[in-house]
């Protein structure tokens, strides 16, 4: 499940952006829908709680995925929308948009970070080892990373090793079929040749197997990357802002309210937190940063 994360969002300008009209109607652009159910009729509790919270009517607008709620934020068409971190990152550093509300994962956490895993009699001990020592890497696709297994923002030295790994790196359908593979790669007549494995902790990672499989140990962990967020266009002002990430906290009092969501609840992050997407952008962090 995936819940919302309040977060405070601040604009690169002090420019005041007029207030919305008193009581006109709002739109949030959601990508997906719980499958089999009528989308707007499971959402009708929350928008209908959401509508009395801001004053003013909120629509849900459902699109196929986080492209499809950018176009439309972009485009003007829906005041709020759900979209992936890079994305805001690239419209914020622009000046066209600002956070409401973060993506919660359903374990409570907001992000995602890979492990790098290798059989617990290896010698390896480090990434550094990896690099020198491992002959293939299997990288597991996991619903929900979009690719970023050796993508995500590491210091420089880290990202030099992981380009030199890149030509050892291969892909495996499931996470329990690479790790299956990584416990029967031993001795030099092993059917598969993996010698360590990536893994996502959101589908499974550092909380389950991996805690719980004595055979294998971590040697590297990647820094924390967040996740989508609900972002509002570049017209809507700072209150309405505020009002509506207070109103998705005070929902996730409530487990009727959300479990029309694939998520579990609402928390309140800072900005900072995607300063490690401007890292890997390579844009520069402002500490500039105003409320607008």
């Amino acid at each position: 499940m995936i819940g919302i994360v309040m977060i405070l969002g601040a604009s690169a300008s002090a420019q005041e952006v007029v207030a919305y009209p008193a009581g006109k109607e709002i739109s949030i652009a959601l990508p997906g829908a719980i499958e089999g159910d009528d989308p707007q009729l499971a959402y009708a509790p929350l928008r209908e709680f959401l509508s009395e919270r801001v004053n003013r009517k909120v629509e849900f607008r459902f699109v196929r995925d986080e492209a499809a709620a950018l176009k439309l934020l972009k485009a003007g068409k829906v005041e709020f929308a759900q979209i992936a971190s890079e994305a805001y990152v690239r419209l914020k550093t622009n000046e066209l948009a600002n956070v409401v509300a973060g993506v919660m994962r359903a374990d409570g956490n907001y992000g995602f970070q890979t492990s790098l895993v290798v059989r617990q009699e290896s010698e390896m001990q480090s990434l550094e080892d990896v690099r020198l020592d491992a002959r293939r890497i299997c990288i597991l696709r996991m619903k929900g990373l979009q690719g970023r297994f050796y993508n995500s923002p590491f210091t420089d030295e880290e990202f030099k090793i992981w380009e030199e790994l890149k030509p050892k790196l291969m892909r495996q359908a499931a996470a329990m079929d690479g790790l299956r593979k990584l416990l029967l790669s031993k001795g030099e007549e092993a059917r598969f040749e993996v010698d360590a494995v990536l893994v996502m902790d959101s589908d499974f990672g550092f909380q389950g197997v991996l805690k719980e499989d004595s055979d294998v140990r971590e040697v590297w962990r990647s820094p924390v990357f967040p996740g989508p967020v609900i972002a509002a266009g570049p017209d809507i002002d700072k209150l309405l802002r505020v009002e509506l990430g207070t109103a998705l906290a005070l929902a996730s009092r409530s487990p009727e309210l959300i479990s029309c969501t694939p998520g579990g609840g609402y928390k309140m992050v800072p900005e900072q937190t995607f300063d490690v997407v401007r890292e890997m952008l390579k844009i520069e962090t402002t500490e500039e940063l105003q409320p607008r």
